[in-house]
Order: C-alpha cells, then structure tokens, then sequence
C-alpha cells in the first residue's frame, strides 16, 4: 500500500476507463508535472519507489507507458492517480538466461577507484567494463552487471536489468497541468525509464544468500576515526536535509509511528522531525548536550556515543518505536546496536531508518560512500533481516524541485533525495 493517501486512486483495466468530466484535464497536447511510483516486492522487503518529473511532455511519453495506461491517464484532471499492475518483464526487458555469462575474477577490473583497489563480491552491482571478458563485449557499456554466484575460478554475471525479475504495480500522479505549445515541446524524458533504472539495485539476490556489501571491519572504518566526542563537541545548528526532503520525512514519520507512543530518536539532535506526531514520551540520544537540549519534542535525552558503546540506556521492551534519520551511515557497529534496538522495542515496535545522498564524508563508513545509493538502501535492509526485523518495507522519493528558500537553490535542481528503511519486532 502507498504511504501517500491524499490521492484517490484508479485500477487501470485492459479495456481502459471512462474519462471525467472537468475543464481542465489531461490532453495528448498537454504537459503536466507528474510522479511516478513503483510497487515491487523482492521477497525480503516490499519496496515503494516514486519518482517526480516536473515536464512529462504526453505526446512524446505516453507510448512508453505499459498497456494503455496511457490512453487512460487522458481525460484526468490534476491530482487523479491512477493505478496499474504489471507482470515481470511488461515494464521492463523480461529475464534472458543468455545474459547471464561465466568469467574469471582474475578478468575483473580493480581500478574502479583511483585510490582503492575493488575487489568482486558477490551480489554487488559493477559498470559493465568492470568485467573483461564478457562475449561480445566491446569498450565501455551503460548498464551494470551484478555477480551473483563467486568462488576463487570463475564468476557469474546477470546483465539482465535489475527489474526483471519482479512483478510491478505502476502508479502515475498527475500534479498540475500546463498547455504545451510548439516552443516548450521537448524530446522524450523517458521518464518510466529513469524510474526503474536504479531503484533494483537494492533486491535482494534470489536464494537464502545474502549481498556480500563489503561491511567488514575495512569496510566499516572511517577516514576519522578518532573519538566522536572530539567531533561532535561544537553544536551544529543546522538542517542537513532540505525542506522538502525533511517534510518527506516528517510525513512517513507521522503515518508510521502509532499514537500515543513511547519513542526513541537515536543519533538525535536539535530537530527530531516528528512534528503534529502525538507522542507520550520522546527518549533522544545524541553526541551533543546543546543540541539535545535545544529540542523542543524531547522528554528524555541521553547522551552516548554508540560507537564507542552499543548500549541504549532503556530497558527491555520499553519503546513503541525507533527513529534514526540521516545517521546510520555514521554507526561501525551497525548490527550490535540493530539489535539493541530490537531489545528496547516492544512487540510489534517499529525501526525507521531515513537518509539521504548527504553526510560527513571524515565520519562516514567507508562501504557507504562506495556504494549506489539504491545499493545503501539494501545494506540496511539487510542489516534489518539479519538482527529479526520483519515485515521489512524501504521507500525512496526523488526528483522534486529543490525549494527557493534552499541554499543550494540554482546549483542543485533537485531536492535531496529521501531513502528509508523500516522494520517491526516480531
């Protein structure tokens, strides 16, 4: 089911779907803002990933749309979703077994990285010239490959698109309408394309096997890895996000935790982003006394640093919920105080991770700066299945405009992207 219940939502049958009548809707001359969001579920999580493409030009889109999805967005005022099921490989190319090829790992190109050799691993994704001896491989290719069976001799590789192996609900948002004409018409965006180009990287391989993320102990060190304390003494008042993607947050937020509840923001600071969410008591733990004080939702604050001790300083089963929102990137111990989490929470509790393509590069992990960002998404999913979270669900929100009020309005067009994780105990 969508997070998003502001819109009513249209099943899109094989035979289409009679039009409304309003004065202003959707035309094949029109261009309009529209979001996209795909449904999918990889037998580990179930995943939700919407994008928003501020210039859907229907003319030169409404071919790419599956079935006739694009016939019945026509006649749809602003505001109308519509809804669509599609079976593996509708979407996207269907699943071939002759672009799964055995290579050598001694044929595997280590320089991805100017300063770090790149070992294969399995169930991680590489850029195609990574590997050198695929049939009929010639230069550089767009496309990733993902190794999804290793041993010393020889590797698979699935070039098949990530998607393809998953049946997808498909919803479309019409958000405004605008009139085209001849000088605003643009050339394709592609816009189905560039939705499910990259949100597969976080399946999961098929099988019991997990992804081999690289999240040892070399992958969990950090540029910096003195004391957190020595970093974290000054405050820093400041948002790390951009107002949209901080809404984005404070939306999920407020449709998952239940009310009335016991909550814990770990890796907390000045802001909780838990706004119109009632709440009973809120627990913060945190790195800086200022910051925890300063925020206005807080009940309880702790001040701990994880890193140096896994520990939660609540007892068993005492929380209805957990956030953490753009700080997991930050834990070197991420599994050991996962599963104090699960400790603190009750039964049925709920974890929510949130982050973004933002952080302190001295302070972050290092797998996670080397990994796609849809990639990140799977590790923590992973990390969820592994410590017993269940009933795993991730997110992800992209392609919104960056808002004006934002000091990076004009370098950046696009609000920073939202990803989250979230899971119960069981």
């Amino acid at each position: 089911m969508s997070l998003d219940d502001q819109y009513g939502d249209d099943s899109v049958s094989r035979h289409g779907e009679v039009g409304q009548t309003n004065k202003n809707l959707l035309r094949r001359n029109s261009q309009a803002s529209v979001t996209l969001a795909l449904h999918w579920d990889d037998k580990r999580a179930v995943h939700e990933d919407r994008m928003h493409f501020e210039l859907f030009d229907v003319a030169s889109e409404i071919g790419s749309l599956p079935g006739n999805l694009g016939e019945t967005i026509l006649g749809k005022p602003a505001g109308k979703r519509i809804v669509t099921s599609c079976a593996a490989g509708e979407l996207f190319d269907s699943w071939q077994h002759n672009l799964c090829h055995l290579a050598s790992p001694n044929r595997f190109d280590r320089s991805l990285y100017e300063k770090k050799q790149v070992e294969p691993k399995v169930g991680r994704f590489y850029p195609r010239d990574c590997f050198q001896d695929l049939p009929d491989f010639h230069g550089k290719a767009p496309l990733a490959g993902r190794i999804t069976r290793l041993n010393q001799d020889q590797m698979t590789i699935d070039l098949n698109h990530p998607m393809a192996h998953f049946d997808i609900e498909l919803g479309l948002t019409i958000e405004q309408l605008f009139t085209a004409t001849a000088d605003s018409r643009t050339s394709p965006t592609r816009c189905l394309e560039q939705t499910g180009l990259t949100t597969g990287l976080k399946a999961c391989l098929k099988g019991p096997a997990n992804t081999d993320y690289g999240d040892d102990t070399e992958g969990l060190s950090r540029i910096d890895n003195d004391n957190d304390a020595v970093f974290y003494h000054m405050p820093r008042w400041v948002q790390h996000l951009d107002a949209v993607a901080l809404d984005t947050i404070n939306k999920l937020y407020r449709r998952l935790i239940p009310a009335g509840g016991e909550v814990l923001d770990i890796m907390a600071s000045h802001d909780s982003h838990l706004q119109d969410i009632d709440i009973n008591t809120l627990y913060v733990l945190g790195m800086n006394q200022q910051e925890l004080s300063a925020n206005k939702a807080a009940n309880v604050s702790f001040m701990h640093n994880l890193n140096q001790e896994p520990v939660v300083m609540l007892t068993d089963e005492s929380v209805d919920a957990v956030v953490c929102t753009a700080s997991i990137e930050y834990l070197t111990n991420p599994i050991g105080i996962l599963a104090e989490i699960r400790r603190v929470l009750k039964q049925d509790g709920i974890f929510i991770v949130t982050f973004s393509n933002r952080w302190f590069p001295t302070k972050a992990i290092q797998i996670w700066t080397e990994l796609h960002e849809f990639e990140r998404v799977g590790l923590v999913t992973q990390w969820m299945a592994n410590t017993g979270f269940n009933r795993l669900h991730t997110f992800s929100s992209r392609g919104w405009p960056r808002p004006a009020s934002d000091s990076y309005h004009g370098s950046l067009q696009h609000s920073d992207p939202v990803h989250a994780v979230w899971g119960y105990k069981p």
